[in-house]
């Protein structure tokens, strides 16, 4: 049986979705192999715990993309206030009281390492979902993207023009950056 880790900001709301709406043979996150519940974003490690031959698998995203889009989905959801920059939030890092875990400032790697260790076997990367995706779980259908962040009509490069903001990313996620094999340069 295979297992969907969900790390936040990666697509995870519409990776549930695909899977219970295609009825695909896949444990989702918020449900233990006895069909008991658990949190939504539990670790690889702890399920790795308690079902070590489970097959595990998750979606990765770009750091910076990831980050701009905690950043607007927090405005949306008025965890933040609209008026609060974009500088100011990767410069002050602050807590959102909704999420646990302080989840923007979390890595990616937490929710899949453990000491050093891989405790998933397969690392697909949002930006190509469409094609590893189907190929993975083994079924022609595409994923519908459901939770898509608006930008409002701003490239990546427009929220990355501060040096400073850009050195505090590359050093806040240079883990993310080294095990998910994305590239630090703009």
């Amino acid at each position: 049986m295979k297992r969907f880790i969900h790390i936040p900001k990666t697509a995870g709301r519409s990776v549930i979705r695909f899977l219970r709406e295609n009825k695909l043979q896949v444990l989702s996150p918020t449900t233990k192999a006895d069909g008991t519940a658990t949190k939504k974003h539990r670790t690889a490690y702890k399920y790795y715990c308690d079902v070590p031959n489970e097959e595990r698998f998750c979606i990765v995203r770009n750091p910076y993309a990831r980050l701009v889009s905690f950043y607007n989905y927090s405005i949306m959801q008025g965890w933040i206030d609209k008026e609060y920059s974009w500088t100011d939030f990767v410069m002050n890092r602050p807590h959102i009281p909704p999420l646990r875990d302080n989840q923007p400032w979390r890595q990616q790697i937490d929710y899949i390492m453990h000491d050093g260790k891989l405790y998933v076997h397969k690392k697909l990367k949002l930006e190509n979902i469409n094609e590893s995706l189907p190929r993975y779980l083994q079924t022609w259908k595409l994923l519908p993207k459901e939770n898509v962040s608006t930008t409002k009509g701003l490239s990546l490069t427009s929220y990355y023009q501060n040096s400073a903001v850009i050195q505090r990313v590359r050093k806040d996620f240079r883990q993310d950056f080294k095990h998910l094999h994305y590239s630090r340069i703009i």
